[in-house]
């Protein structure tokens, strides 16, 4: 029975010319079989592609990435995106004018002057409880108490002081005359006197002229500039301006180098020249020292260059 098994299972794979048929693989044996090779030849096995369901999004969005654009193409859709920003922007711009009209002739009706009304009311309270909660603090509050007292203090005094006056028979409602400087200073009277002293020597300075007249400085300076026009300014230099006798003191002294050169000719050997040295004939004066005042009319005084 068995070998007559055998037999049958053998005339099975058989063919009618004799040759043994090998069963068919399955494809997963044949991946079975090809990862076996792979892993023994040191090689990576091959992916195989499997089967995904694409949504219509993705499908459409591969499609457009997918499609390939020339350059003429590129600066054509560039143009185009440019050119819809701009107008975007210019209908913008013209809405916008358009509302600026409309709020420039629009009159406030009775609810936007409530509005109006409710926002500085809240304003003005914020400004007050900003205003009580400084008041709050020690120091601030120690200093206005010293303010008030002295405040109440000075016109406690001018009250009592007044009611004395009146009681000893005062009826006059001005100031008494005190010492000090006046509160108006520039009357004609100060001009007039402000001139004279300038015209008597020119070259005071403000703060001489304010101490001479008992009045400020800038005051006196307003009526020196604007009012009498002076301007303060240095003495104009004019070379060679000697005195004749400075002449006749600078011909001496070179009349007798001149004899003493004719004595001794070799006088001049015996100068060694190794620097200048200034040797005044004159008490000179400096330019600030030179600086007067003067109108437009008048000329400028004439300072003669320092010389040797």
């Amino acid at each position: 029975m068995i070998s007559a098994a055998k037999s049958g299972r053998r005339d099975s794979n058989q063919s009618g010319d004799g040759v043994v048929k090998k069963p068919e693989e399955s494809a997963q044996e044949k991946l079975e079989k090809c990862a076996q090779w792979s892993k023994k030849m040191g090689m990576a096995m091959p992916s195989v592609p499997g089967k995904v369901v694409l949504d219509q999004s993705t499908i459409e969005r591969l499609r457009h990435k997918g499609v390939v654009k020339t350059a003429d193409e590129k600066l054509a859709a560039t143009a185009l995106y440019a050119a819809n920003e701009e107008r975007l922007k210019n209908e913008s711009e013209a809405r916008k004018l358009e509302l600026k009209q409309q709020n420039m002739y629009r009159t406030k009706g009775p609810k936007l002057a409530q509005l109006d009304g409710d926002a500085h009311k809240t304003s003005h309270l914020l400004a007050k409880a900003f205003e009580m909660r400084q008041n709050r603090e020690p120091e601030i509050q120690y200093c206005n108490s010293l303010i008030l007292s002295t405040k109440c203090h000075a016109i406690r005094c001018a009250q009592l002081e007044e009611k004395e006056r009146n009681h000893e028979g005062r009826e006059s409602t001005e100031d008494d005359q005190r010492p000090g400087r006046p509160v108006t200073v520039s009357t004609p009277e100060t001009v007039t006197k402000i001139n004279q002293i300038v015209l008597a020597d020119r070259r005071m300075s403000i703060r001489m002229i304010a101490e001479a007249i008992n009045a400020d400085k800038e005051t006196v300076r307003k009526i020196l500039h604007k009012e009498l026009h002076m301007t303060k300014v240095s003495a104009k230099l004019v070379l060679k301006n000697l005195t004749p006798d400075q002449k006749f003191l600078r011909q001496q002294v070179c009349s007798d180098f001149l004899e003493k050169l004719k004595e001794d000719p070799g006088l001049m050997k015996n100068i060694i020249t190794c620097h200048k040295t200034w040797i005044f004939q004159y008490d000179f004066e400096t330019k600030r020292q030179s600086m007067h005042w003067k109108t437009p009319e008048s000329p400028r005084i004439k300072k003669a260059r320092m010389s040797k």
